[in-house]
């Protein structure tokens, strides 16, 4: 086991003081948990000097797929609303994910757990604007008419080629000057 997995043991097994199970990484340098409704991974590889913190925030919709998605793109703008981690899509588990990668140097035990908390309440937060996004675009007025069709590459002509005139015009302004 690398140095850098030896620290997240150390952070996972303080995080989990109390509980019936100490929390490790297993094998593959990962470790799932659950916390106020929120699963998720901690994990890190052999030669990272990083963490990463991935939160399943929701479920991708059936339907209200455009506004879902442009609400989650709004949230990754500046990250101010994620809190400096992403939205992105799990397509193994069609869930939306909250993804976070923090350098392991420097970060001490009460940063780590501040990070987490953080993240937990962050994807606490996400996860109600965007279930209420998807419950908003279900009751939204559907169209009475359908939609026009898109235009095609063949519906534009090509621009008629300029008259023999348009060069004297300028030739007359030009004398004028």
């Amino acid at each position: 086991m690398s140095i850098q997995a030896q620290q997240i043991n150390q952070w996972l097994n303080e995080l989990s003081q109390g509980s019936a199970e100490p929390l490790t990484l297993d094998e593959d340098g990962r470790c799932t948990l659950v916390a106020d409704d929120v699963e998720l991974v901690v994990s890190t590889t052999p030669t990272s000097d990083q963490f990463f913190i991935n939160l399943s925030v929701v479920d991708l919709p059936e339907s209200g797929q455009e506004l879902f998605y442009r609400q989650a793109l709004t949230f990754n703008l500046f990250q101010q609303d994620t809190r400096g981690a992403s939205l992105a899509i799990d397509p193994q588990s069609n869930e939306m994910v909250l993804c976070y990668t923090h350098a392991i140097e420097g970060t001490e035990l009460n940063h780590f757990n501040n990070i987490v908390q953080n993240l937990i309440e962050t994807t606490k937060s996400l996860r109600t604007q965007l279930e209420q996004t998807v419950r908003d675009a279900a009751n939204a007025p559907q169209p009475s008419a359908p939609a026009a069709p898109a235009p095609q590459a063949s519906d534009y002509a090509p621009a008629p080629a300029m008259s023999g005139h348009a060069p004297d015009h300028l030739v007359h302004f030009m004398n004028m000057a």
